[in-house]
């Protein structure tokens, strides 16, 4: 049954989503932990082996780093919906800081979305983005859906709009900049940039399609590779 527009709504992310991704934090500890261990034990026999795989372990204990903020921003995040507000409790997203604020309805002109491209090292990810456009001219963000994770986000903006009784608006797609592997200096440009062509959207999601393909390929690769190890 759909809610009033007088009914409080609290948004969160599912219970789910928030203990698996602490899961793997904690579980992506254990083989950094190893490797750092071998890295270490080994560097005076082997010193070159030691120090590559020291960087091995290295960059894991950054993906950990990556992993947990992710955690504690699933944890964090709560949009609260009243019947006159919109009170907003986000983490940061791509280079916004992160968000406490309480936005009245009555000054939501409409709830915009985007698409947003991130490249890096010649790999496309895409995220499904969301903002407030107020009647003063001001954008507030409220965050963006990544590809394989529930449509928080998404659910939010139809309830606000329904809540303000405006559509939501369809901007396009954007070109961002993917920072170092798409884990840190991530960006966007403003909510007033002009989108991409359909001619340049569409070489974008071709490209999203790659990379997803690669991964899998990948994926397989390693896959078979151990097993055939396994054997031989």
């Amino acid at each position: 049954m759909p809610k009033a527009a007088s009914d409080t709504l609290e948004l969160r992310r599912s219970a789910g989503d928030r203990y698996l991704t602490t899961v793997c934090a904690v579980i992506l500890v254990f083989p950094a932990a190893f490797i750092l261990a071998i890295a270490v034990a080994t560097m005076s026999e082997t010193p070159g082996v030691s120090l590559f795989v020291l960087g091995v372990g290295l960059f894991m204990v950054l993906m950990i780093a990556v992993v947990v903020r992710e955690a504690r921003d699933r944890w964090m995040t709560c949009i609260r919906i009243t019947a006159d507000c919109v009170e907003l409790r986000l983490p940061h997203y791509l280079d916004r800081p992160p968000v406490k604020a309480t936005v009245p309805l009555a000054a939501i002109a409409s709830v915009d979305w985007r698409e947003e491209a991130f490249r890096s090292l010649g790999l496309m990810a895409m995220h499904q983005a969301y903002a407030l456009a107020l009647k003063d001219g001001g954008h507030v963000v409220l965050g963006g859906d990544k590809a394989m994770t529930q449509p928080f986000f998404s659910n939010a903006a139809e309830t606000i709009a329904q809540r303000i009784g405006a559509p939501i608006r369809d901007l396009g797609m954007v070109d961002g900049k993917g920072g170092a592997m798409q884990m840190a200096g991530m960006s966007a440009p403003g909510w007033s940039a002009r989108s991409l062509t359909y001619d340049q959207m569409a070489k974008r999601h071709r490209a999203v399609e790659l990379t997803w393909l690669i991964a899998s390929s990948a994926t397989v690769v390693a896959v078979v590779a151990q097993a055939l190890a396994s054997l031989f």
